[in-house]
Protein backbone atom coordinates (compact mmCIF):
# COMPACT_ATOMS: atom_id res chain seq x y z
CA UNK A 1 0.00 0.00 0.00
CA UNK A 2 1.41 3.36 -0.77
CA UNK A 3 -0.21 5.42 1.70
CA UNK A 4 2.17 7.07 4.05
CA UNK A 5 -0.11 6.85 7.32
CA UNK A 6 1.75 8.98 9.16
CA UNK A 7 3.52 12.08 7.69
CA UNK A 8 6.41 14.16 8.25
CA UNK A 9 7.48 17.24 6.70
CA UNK A 10 9.51 20.15 8.03
CA UNK A 11 8.27 23.78 8.32
CA UNK A 12 10.35 27.42 8.85
CA UNK A 13 9.06 29.80 11.18
CA UNK A 14 8.90 33.22 8.81
CA UNK A 15 10.57 36.76 10.29
CA UNK A 16 6.71 37.89 9.36
CA UNK A 17 5.00 35.17 11.90
CA UNK A 18 6.67 36.08 14.87
CA UNK A 19 5.39 38.49 17.98
CA UNK A 20 7.49 41.19 19.28
CA UNK A 21 9.71 38.27 21.46
CA UNK A 22 10.54 36.55 18.23
CA UNK A 23 8.01 34.14 19.02
CA UNK A 24 5.77 31.86 16.74
CA UNK A 25 1.99 33.56 16.93
CA UNK A 26 -0.42 31.65 18.05
CA UNK A 27 -2.01 31.02 14.46
CA UNK A 28 1.64 30.75 13.06
CA UNK A 29 1.20 27.00 15.04
CA UNK A 30 -2.02 26.65 12.91
CA UNK A 31 -0.63 27.39 10.54
CA UNK A 32 1.56 24.93 10.05
CA UNK A 33 0.07 22.13 11.38
CA UNK A 34 -3.06 22.69 8.91
CA UNK A 35 -0.38 23.01 5.66
CA UNK A 36 1.44 19.83 6.87
CA UNK A 37 -1.88 18.21 7.09
CA UNK A 38 -3.33 18.94 4.23
CA UNK A 39 0.16 17.86 2.02
CA UNK A 40 -0.82 14.36 3.99
CA UNK A 41 -4.40 14.86 2.77
CA UNK A 42 -3.39 15.12 -0.74
CA UNK A 43 -1.24 12.12 -0.34
CA UNK A 44 -4.13 10.14 0.55
CA UNK A 45 -6.22 11.19 -1.78
CA UNK A 46 -8.27 14.06 0.32
CA UNK A 47 -6.77 17.21 -0.92
CA UNK A 48 -8.54 19.85 -1.65
CA UNK A 49 -8.85 20.00 -4.97
CA UNK A 50 -10.27 16.26 -4.89
CA UNK A 51 -12.88 16.94 -2.87
CA UNK A 52 -13.89 20.26 -4.38
CA UNK A 53 -14.76 18.30 -7.56
CA UNK A 54 -17.09 16.48 -5.82
CA UNK A 55 -18.58 19.15 -3.97
CA UNK A 56 -17.09 18.33 -0.48
CA UNK A 57 -14.49 20.38 1.92
CA UNK A 58 -12.67 19.55 4.93
CA UNK A 59 -13.49 22.25 7.93
CA UNK A 60 -11.79 22.15 11.36
CA UNK A 61 -14.05 21.62 13.91
CA UNK A 62 -12.10 21.96 17.43
CA UNK A 63 -8.29 22.03 18.47
CA UNK A 64 -6.46 21.61 21.04
CA UNK A 65 -2.52 22.36 21.86
CA UNK A 66 -0.33 21.84 24.69
CA UNK A 67 3.05 23.82 24.20
CA UNK A 68 6.21 22.97 25.41
CA UNK A 69 7.32 25.89 24.28
CA UNK A 70 7.04 28.25 21.17
CA UNK A 71 9.30 28.33 18.02
CA UNK A 72 11.70 30.92 17.11
CA UNK A 73 11.56 33.12 13.76
CA UNK A 74 13.71 31.44 11.66
CA UNK A 75 13.66 27.73 13.23
CA UNK A 76 12.50 25.04 11.59
CA UNK A 77 9.48 23.05 13.13
CA UNK A 78 9.37 19.07 12.22
CA UNK A 79 5.93 18.12 12.07
CA UNK A 80 4.08 14.30 12.30
CA UNK A 81 0.72 14.36 11.88
CA UNK A 82 -1.28 11.57 11.36
CA UNK A 83 -5.10 10.45 10.93
CA UNK A 84 -6.17 8.34 14.17
CA UNK A 85 -9.75 7.49 14.09
CA UNK A 86 -13.09 8.31 13.21
CA UNK A 87 -15.76 9.34 16.42
CA UNK A 88 -19.44 9.29 16.24
CA UNK A 89 -19.04 8.44 12.23
CA UNK A 90 -18.79 12.47 11.45
CA UNK A 91 -15.94 13.31 13.55
CA UNK A 92 -12.29 12.65 12.19
CA UNK A 93 -9.77 13.11 14.53
CA UNK A 94 -5.77 14.20 13.70
CA UNK A 95 -3.13 14.29 16.21
CA UNK A 96 0.56 15.91 15.71
CA UNK A 97 3.73 15.81 17.29
CA UNK A 98 5.87 19.47 16.64
CA UNK A 99 9.94 19.40 17.66
CA UNK A 100 13.18 20.74 16.17
CA UNK A 101 15.30 19.54 14.46
CA UNK A 102 17.38 18.37 17.84
CA UNK A 103 13.89 16.23 18.53
CA UNK A 104 13.01 18.46 21.04
CA UNK A 105 9.33 18.83 21.37
CA UNK A 106 7.61 22.05 21.05
CA UNK A 107 4.21 20.79 21.71
CA UNK A 108 1.43 18.00 20.92
CA UNK A 109 -2.20 18.59 19.63
CA UNK A 110 -5.13 17.28 18.73
CA UNK A 111 -7.94 18.07 16.45
CA UNK A 112 -11.37 16.91 15.13
CA UNK A 113 -12.40 17.83 11.48
CA UNK A 114 -15.47 17.84 9.24
CA UNK A 115 -16.25 16.84 6.33
CA UNK A 116 -18.96 18.66 4.46
CA UNK A 117 -20.95 19.23 1.72
CA UNK A 118 -20.08 22.51 -0.19
CA UNK A 119 -23.32 23.18 -1.59
CA UNK A 120 -25.90 22.11 1.53
CA UNK A 121 -23.15 23.31 4.41
CA UNK A 122 -24.49 19.56 5.48
CA UNK A 123 -21.96 17.30 7.47
CA UNK A 124 -21.26 13.92 5.87
CA UNK A 125 -20.66 10.89 7.58
CA UNK A 126 -17.12 8.47 6.64
CA UNK A 127 -18.72 6.34 4.59
CA UNK A 128 -19.35 9.54 2.05
CA UNK A 129 -15.29 9.71 1.24
CA UNK A 130 -14.59 7.60 -1.87
CA UNK A 131 -12.21 5.17 0.31
CA UNK A 132 -11.48 5.13 4.24
CA UNK A 133 -8.28 6.92 6.05
CA UNK A 134 -5.34 5.00 7.57
CA UNK A 135 -6.55 4.52 11.50
CA UNK A 136 -3.58 4.74 13.83
CA UNK A 137 -5.62 4.30 16.59
CA UNK A 138 -2.46 3.25 19.17
CA UNK A 139 -0.62 6.02 18.05
CA UNK A 140 -1.43 9.48 20.28
CA UNK A 141 -0.17 13.24 20.63
CA UNK A 142 -2.78 13.54 22.97
CA UNK A 143 -5.28 11.06 24.91
CA UNK A 144 -8.07 13.14 24.90
CA UNK A 145 -10.14 14.47 21.82
CA UNK A 146 -11.18 17.99 22.51
CA UNK A 147 -14.34 18.17 23.96
CA UNK A 148 -17.30 20.87 24.86
CA UNK A 149 -16.41 24.02 26.73
CA UNK A 150 -18.60 25.66 29.20
CA UNK A 151 -18.72 28.79 30.56
CA UNK A 152 -19.34 31.00 33.40
CA UNK A 153 -22.50 33.55 33.13
CA UNK A 154 -20.01 36.58 34.22
CA UNK A 155 -17.94 36.69 31.54
CA UNK A 156 -17.30 40.20 30.26
CA UNK A 157 -17.11 41.74 26.63
CA UNK A 158 -13.21 42.52 25.73
CA UNK A 159 -14.06 44.14 22.26
CA UNK A 160 -16.29 43.60 19.22
CA UNK A 161 -14.83 43.59 15.74
CA UNK A 162 -15.83 43.25 12.14
CA UNK A 163 -15.06 40.19 9.95
CA UNK A 164 -13.14 41.92 7.16
CA UNK A 165 -11.63 41.25 3.50
CA UNK A 166 -8.42 39.79 4.88
CA UNK A 167 -9.85 37.43 7.61
CA UNK A 168 -12.02 35.74 4.64
CA UNK A 169 -10.32 32.52 3.12
CA UNK A 170 -11.33 30.48 0.15
CA UNK A 171 -14.74 28.55 1.63
CA UNK A 172 -16.47 31.98 1.85
CA UNK A 173 -15.84 32.37 5.75
CA UNK A 174 -13.13 33.96 8.32
CA UNK A 175 -10.26 31.50 8.58
CA UNK A 176 -9.72 29.28 11.34
CA UNK A 177 -6.27 30.30 12.51
CA UNK A 178 -7.89 34.05 12.71
CA UNK A 179 -9.59 32.89 15.86
CA UNK A 180 -6.42 32.10 17.18
CA UNK A 181 -5.29 35.96 16.85
CA UNK A 182 -8.99 36.88 18.27
CA UNK A 183 -8.36 34.80 21.36
CA UNK A 184 -4.54 36.36 21.67
CA UNK A 185 -6.16 39.92 21.32
CA UNK A 186 -7.99 39.29 24.47
CA UNK A 187 -4.88 39.66 26.58
CA UNK A 188 -2.31 42.64 26.19
CA UNK A 189 1.11 42.32 25.47
CA UNK A 190 2.44 42.57 28.96
CA UNK A 191 1.29 39.32 30.04
CA UNK A 192 2.87 37.73 27.07
CA UNK A 193 6.17 39.84 28.15
CA UNK A 194 5.72 37.78 31.50
CA UNK A 195 3.81 34.53 31.13
CA UNK A 196 3.14 32.07 27.87
CA UNK A 197 0.67 29.59 27.06
CA UNK A 198 0.62 26.26 28.17
CA UNK A 199 -2.10 24.66 26.28
CA UNK A 200 -4.83 25.83 24.18
CA UNK A 201 -8.46 25.00 22.77
CA UNK A 202 -10.85 26.54 20.09
CA UNK A 203 -13.87 24.85 19.28
CA UNK A 204 -15.08 26.44 16.09
CA UNK A 205 -19.38 26.48 16.04
CA UNK A 206 -20.61 28.77 13.19
CA UNK A 207 -18.82 30.03 10.72
CA UNK A 208 -18.46 33.58 10.14
CA UNK A 209 -18.73 35.87 7.47
CA UNK A 210 -17.68 38.96 6.14
CA UNK A 211 -18.94 42.28 7.16
CA UNK A 212 -20.60 39.94 10.49
CA UNK A 213 -19.50 41.76 13.66
CA UNK A 214 -18.68 39.20 16.42
CA UNK A 215 -18.11 40.10 19.94
CA UNK A 216 -15.35 38.53 22.13
CA UNK A 217 -15.95 37.92 25.68
CA UNK A 218 -13.36 37.15 28.74
CA UNK A 219 -14.09 35.07 32.01
CA UNK A 220 -12.30 32.88 34.63
CA UNK A 221 -12.95 29.15 35.22
CA UNK A 222 -14.99 29.02 38.30
CA UNK A 223 -13.11 26.15 38.96
CA UNK A 224 -10.03 27.10 38.43
CA UNK A 225 -8.67 30.38 38.26
CA UNK A 226 -5.69 29.54 36.17
CA UNK A 227 -8.12 29.03 33.41
CA UNK A 228 -9.40 31.35 30.93
CA UNK A 229 -12.22 31.05 29.06
CA UNK A 230 -13.28 33.35 25.78
CA UNK A 231 -16.07 32.92 23.66
CA UNK A 232 -17.09 34.77 20.42
CA UNK A 233 -20.76 35.77 19.68
CA UNK A 234 -21.86 36.63 16.00
CA UNK A 235 -24.17 39.95 16.47
CA UNK A 236 -25.07 39.51 13.08
CA UNK A 237 -26.81 36.16 13.48
CA UNK A 238 -27.53 35.85 17.08
CA UNK A 239 -25.20 32.83 16.58
CA UNK A 240 -22.44 31.54 18.72
CA UNK A 241 -19.07 31.65 16.38
CA UNK A 242 -16.85 30.44 18.76
CA UNK A 243 -15.50 28.98 22.21
CA UNK A 244 -11.92 28.85 23.50
CA UNK A 245 -9.90 28.04 26.77
CA UNK A 246 -6.29 28.39 27.47
CA UNK A 247 -4.07 28.01 30.42
CA UNK A 248 -0.62 30.21 31.44
CA UNK A 249 2.64 29.30 32.92
CA UNK A 250 5.56 31.87 33.61
CA UNK A 251 7.26 32.51 30.72
CA UNK A 252 11.27 32.15 31.45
Amino acid sequence: MAERTVWTEERLVEPYQGDFRGHLHLSGFLQHMQAAAAHHADVLGFGFDTLQAENRAWVLSRVRIEFERFPKVEETIVIRTWPKRVDRKIMFIRDFELRDKQGDRFGLASTVWLVIDTRTWHLLPNNSLTHALPENKDLEALTDVPQKLYYPNDMSEKYKLTARYSDVDVMGHVNNTRYADWVSDCFDAAVFKEKELKWMQINYIKEVRSKEIVSVSLGHDPLNKDVWLIKGSNTTTGSDAFEAALGWRNYL
